[in-house]
């Protein structure tokens, strides 16, 4: 009687302990979000840390879309002056890439990096995407460019069509990626194989669900301009 009644006030002991901190996290999580107010830019929402962006901080940004793909449900990437950043959006139709949109919603900490979700997005106008930003091969491969438009040099192993696009795999740098791109006119996929391009596009980052370990980056391509051989 004696071990049961120690066990059962260990056990109440721990749980309280475990209900105490799980209240603290709570309690942080609020401060956090009272305290950051409403995030304005794509940088600041990519700032945040996975706990930071649990507690659902409000988000309101207007920025460029650099893209979005019809199958991706409503799902685009924007970018302002800042920096780019994912938004989980589920609002039909979906924007295209050069609206200049005004995106309310709030933080969440994503698969990778935070993005911006429950969200609604309101086409104000027009734009040219930003200018895409030269970066080194092993800095796009470690997931520091997520949701960046960048540009980056390579030379394709393989070209074939997928899903109305065009899929190719570049060597850089010792480094293997897939990069997607609007279908040139005329395109031969066998010319294509070891011409060296320059690709601008918005990286996307992967990674292991539910760990957030980084595995691989995709580039998106936009526009035809933006694929260079």
């Amino acid at each position: 009687m004696i071990t049961v009644n120690l066990k059962q006030r260990k056990t109440g002991h721990v749980l309280r302990v475990v209900l105490f901190f799980a209240f603290l996290a709570f309690q942080n999580m609020a401060h956090v979000a009272r305290a950051a107010g409403t995030l304005t830019n794509a940088a600041d929402v990519l700032a945040l840390s996975a706990e930071q962006a649990s507690a659902g901080i409000p988000v309101e940004v207007t920025g460029v879309v650099t893209y979005a793909e019809t199958n991706w449900n409503g799902k685009f990437f924007m970018q302002d002056a800042s920096g780019g950043v994912y938004v989980d959006n589920h609002t039909k139709p979906q924007p295209q890439p050069g609206d200049v949109v005004k995106v309310t919603g709030i933080s969440h900490p994503g698969l990778y990096a935070p993005v911006i979700t429950k969200s609604q997005y309101e086409k104000t106008g027009t734009a040219p995407l930003l200018t895409a930003r030269p970066v080194t091969i092993e800095r796009l491969m470690s997931g520091a460019e997520d949701s960046q438009r960048v540009e980056i040099s390579g030379v394709v192993r393989t070209a074939q069509l997928m899903g109305g696009r065009l899929g190719v795999e570049l060597v850089s740098g010792g480094y293997r990626l897939r990069a997607f791109a609007p279908i040139p006119p005329d395109t031969n996929l066998q010319s294509l194989v070891g011409a060296r391009i320059r690709v601008r596009g918005t990286a996307a980052a992967a990674a292991n669900a539910g760990l957030r370990h980084f595995v691989t980056v995709t580039l998106f391509i936009p526009q035809l301009s933006d694929f260079v051989i």
